[in-house]
Formats: C-alpha cells, sequence, structure tokens
C-alpha cells in the first residue's frame, strides 16, 4: 500500500474493502502522474479520510504534494466511496483537481466523468 513514482506519492490503495486514514499528516508528497499524495483504485471499496475529534488529535492534514496530471493531494478512481471529513489541504498542485480528482485515468486523451458511490466532502478547508 505504499506509493510509487506516478502513482499515490505517499499512499497507493488497491483492492482495499475498507480503508479508514485517521488523523494523519502527509506533507511535501510528489507523484508524477496521479495522486501526489495518495491513489485510490479500490473499486468497490470505502475509503475514509478524517481526523479523529478527540482531545489533542492532531487535524488530518495534507500539504504541498505535487503531482502533473491529476489530484494534487488525492485521486479516487470510480467507483469508490470515498470520505474526507476534517481535513486540510494547502498548497496542492495538479493539472486536474489541484486538491482531489474524482473520476478515471486518461483514457485516449480524455479523462472520463465520475461514477461514485455518494462522495462525502465535509469540514474540510482548501487553502
Amino acid at each position: 500500500m505504499f506509493g510509487d513514482d506516478t502513482h499515490g506519492g505517499s499512499l497507493y490503495v488497491k483492492d482495499c474493502q475498507t480503508v479508514r486514514i485517521i488523523s494523519s499528516s502527509i506533507s511535501n508528497s510528489k507523484a508524477t502522474k496521479y495522486g501526489g499524495a495518495i491513489f485510490i483504485d479500490a473499486s468497490d471499496g470505502a475509503v475514509a479520510i478524517e481526523t479523529d475529534l478527540g482531545d489533542n488529535v492532531p487535524p488530518c492534514e495534507f500539504s504541498n504534494t505535487v503531482v502533473t496530471e491529476a489530484g494534487g493531494a488525492i485521486y479516487a478512481k470510480s467507483g469508490v466511496s470515498l470520505r474526507v471529513n476534517g481535513c486540510s489541504i494547502t498548497a496542492a498542485t495538479a493539472g486536474i483537481g489541484a486538491a482531489i480528482y474524482i473520476g478515471d485515468i486518461e483514457q485516449n486523451g480524455l479523462f472520463t466523468s465520475a461514477a461514485l458511490v455518494r462522495p462525502q466532502i465535509s469540514n474540510t478547508i482548501f487553502d
């Protein structure tokens, strides 16, 4: 589940049913194509990236994440149930979707549209 040079600079999630990333920090992460910090390829899976609301727990943070194609911080392929809650995404850069890109990888020069199951993004700061 570790990222590589092209997909998910820090984390590559593949073929998992349920993944929870809680109160984590990813900074200065880079990929050459998709998902500067996290690339999610888990069709029919559920991924939650959130802050634990307990006392003295740091928030979920993504900072200085870079990718040339899509999803500066997070790239989620179609079919993923994605929840992002209570996170801070700062200084994320990408050709498409500087912070988050939801869809499919490029096919014949075009990015295809998203077909997600109830994506939820709440209480999240984009800067």
